[in-house]
């Protein structure tokens, strides 16, 4: 059933140079409320009118994506820069929030999930997870690609399938190129207090495990 659209006001203290007497900007955030269960992958449609991520959200996310724990993305590409809140699921906890966000593109390629709460007149991001991804890379007779995509259940565990392919051209009808596909599912759950907790697997391909 489709839920009600509601607006939700943030208020995001920018710094300001020069005159300490100028009026500190207020960023609106357009959040759509979504009932779960929600896929969600990099090529969703976002029909929303988005707003970019303070400053003072994007440090506290940053470092929290590079402390994710699990398989860690093959294609490695530099975390963006700039995110936009995308739409807000339904409340685990009345102490915390769930938002959607993903990379300020017109096509989005990174998307992140993240618990945030406010705390006096700001907003603190609790925990934060790389949820989907997509990458390419072509080289002479070579094509790698990467894609992440995410299945959030009603029990609010999130299923991320990582999918890796490294596809090589046929050199001549004797050589058979040596080519590698490989899927792994990281499977992780919300906590009642905000964190985002790993379920460790019960085995691990090496082959896969990179650091950002």
């Amino acid at each position: 059933m489709e839920k009600r659209i509601s607006i939700i006001l943030i208020a995001i203290t920018l710094l300001t140079s020069g005159c300490k007497n100028k009026k500190q900007a207020e960023t609106l955030y357009e959040l759509s409320e979504k009932t779960l269960p929600c896929s969600i992958s990099c090529s969703d449609e976002r029909k929303d009118s988005l707003s970019i991520l303070g400053d003072d959200l994007m440090v506290q996310l940053i470092p929290l994506l590079k402390k994710e724990k699990g398989f860690s993305p093959i294609l490695i590409n530099s975390i963006p820069e700039e995110w936009v809140a995308e739409y807000q699921l339904e409340n685990l906890s009345t102490d915390f929030d769930i938002w959607i966000v993903s990379d300020n593109k017109t096509e989005a390629t990174n998307k992140a999930l993240i618990t945030i709460k406010k705390v006096e007149d700001k907003y603190q991001i609790i925990d934060a997870l790389l949820i989907a991804y997509v990458a390419a890379t072509e080289a002479t007779n070579k094509l790698e690609s990467e894609e992440w995509t995410c299945q959030i259940e009603k029990d609010y565990t999130i299923k991320i399938q990582k999918d890796y392919k490294e596809l090589y051209s046929y050199v001549s009808d004797t050589v058979i190129p040596d080519n590698k596909e490989i899927s792994i599912e990281d499977v992780y759950h919300i906590t009642l207090n905000g964190f985002i907790s790993y379920e460790e697997p019960t085995v691990f391909d090496t082959d896969y495990m990179a650091i950002i």
